[in-house]
């Protein structure tokens, strides 16, 4: 049976706390030394860290159906720090790309700190940081402009919960990487410039829900809102959105006037293009269709998609393009929902959501400013992820705005 992203967090409370009074089993593999991108001056550091393995059964596996949670204390590279970028990632043992045409994917991950309340829902810990599969990098110093970052204090709990979805008849490990870039707190100029930024999750199954949200092929076509009351001032400095596969947009207003636009985007590069029947049913050596699993590689008969990772390895960290305000033109029609640009099922291949795009520099907001997200789908413009035991699999609508609070509000706290 799955276990929803939420409930995972709420019953890891008490997981969390035992942990934090004794050592836990390390699950960093491997620690990889990287340029910062922002920051030198300061002397940032960049580390791309490791985690795992993550055995996860196939397919046809009859309790998980291949869909496996993962969840518990993380070790994180720094703490009294400000991590001013984050990207997950997820790969094989070889280090090579894991994703939907591997049929491994990283359904989500996120981070929490249990030693402090999150802003929008009393009931769990702090959520710092959310990723799909499409892997959004989160620039939270908008291309190093501004000196803030979500902050690990000296007595952080971070805690992981992370789904994976192995598509193979056979079970597989998987690494899920995290690449922080981040700035001590330590060193007096970083301490002198630096802010911590506010985390704020909105979703549109509730604030406070499994995340998951229903649909049925009965309303292929329809939106889903969910409105927060701040309870914060300041700053709204970066903007990143999720949905899942058959959502065409997310928007992101406050007080009704739409600030924001999270546009979905599918097969940008091979790694997010499937083909029907591509997996589940490999046989013991992992023959059928050309593909072998079973030591977590994935070759592929020549002239199928899913060759070229080139695209998926260094993340960018200069997202000019693509991202940022809102008013661009993206092939919507006014109700929000077509989105004609994009081809879902040309010769029996799917495209899936490869990238989200993201917004910065909203203005302000103030306690009770009404803050909204609306996500619009389109489940015939776009193949939706069928469930595994019919029927189809809820979606996600979620959006995080990083708020560089008021300084006397923060003196106050």
């Amino acid at each position: 049976m799955r276990i929803s992203m939420i409930a995972n967090l709420l019953s890891l409370g008490s997981f969390a706390l035992a942990a934090s009074k004794c050592k836990t089993r390390s699950i960093t593999e491997k620690i990889e030394v990287l340029d910062p991108i922002h920051f030198k001056d300061l002397g940032a550091e960049r580390l791309k860290v490791r985690y795992g393995p993550f055995l996860v059964p196939g397919v046809h596996d009859p309790e998980t159906m291949g869909m496996k949670n993962f969840e518990g204390p993380l070790e994180v590279p720094c703490t009294d720090c400000y991590i001013t970028n984050f990207h997950a990632g997820l790969e094989f043992q070889d280090g090579s790309v894991a994703n939907a045409d591997t049929g491994m994917w990283l359904h989500h991950t996120l981070l929490v700190d249990f030693s402090e309340p999150d802003v929008t829902c009393d009931e769990a810990p702090a959520r710092l940081f959310a990723s799909g599969n499409e892997r959004t990098v989160l620039d939270i110093s908008n291309n190093g402009t501004r000196n803030v970052g979500v902050y690990f204090s000296p007595n952080a709990n971070i805690t992981h919960t992370t789904e994976l979805m192995n598509e193979s008849a056979l079970p597989r490990a998987a690494f899920l990487t995290i690449d922080y870039e981040f700035v001590l707190a330590s060193d007096k100029s970083a301490a002198a410039s630096f802010r911590a930024v506010t985390p704020v999750w909105i979703d549109i199954a509730g604030l406070c829900s499994n995340a998951e949200y229903n649909v049925t092929l009965d309303e292929p076509v329809f939106d889903a809102e969910i409105v927060w009351e701040s309870t914060i001032s300041g700053e709204m400095l970066s903007v990143m959105g999720h949905l899942h596969d058959g959502g065409v947009r997310q928007d992101v207003g406050v007080n009704g006037e739409v600030l924001c636009e999270h546009v979905a985007r599918y097969g940008e590069s091979a790694g997010f293009i499937t083909h029907v029947g591509m997996y589940g049913d490999e046989d013991a050596e992992g023959q059928e269709g050309g593909h072998d699993h079973g030591d977590g590689s994935h070759s592929h008969d020549e002239g199928e998609a899913g060759h070229d990772h080139g695209e998926e390895g260094e993340p960018n960290h200069d997202h000019g393009e693509g991202e940022g305000e809102a008013g661009h033109e993206h092939g919507e029609e006014e109700d929000g929902h077509s989105d004609e640009g994009h081809d879902h099922g040309t010769d029996g291949h799917i495209l899936h959501i490869s990238s989200m795009s993201s917004c910065k520099n909203l203005g302000s907001i103030k306690p009770g400013d009404e803050l909204s997200i609306k996500a619009y789908y389109n489940l015939t413009q776009h193949t939706p992820m069928a469930g595994h035991h019919g029927g189809l699999e809820p979606v996600m609508g979620i959006t995080m705005v990083y708020v560089l609070e008021d300084e006397s509000e923060e003196s106050e706290a």
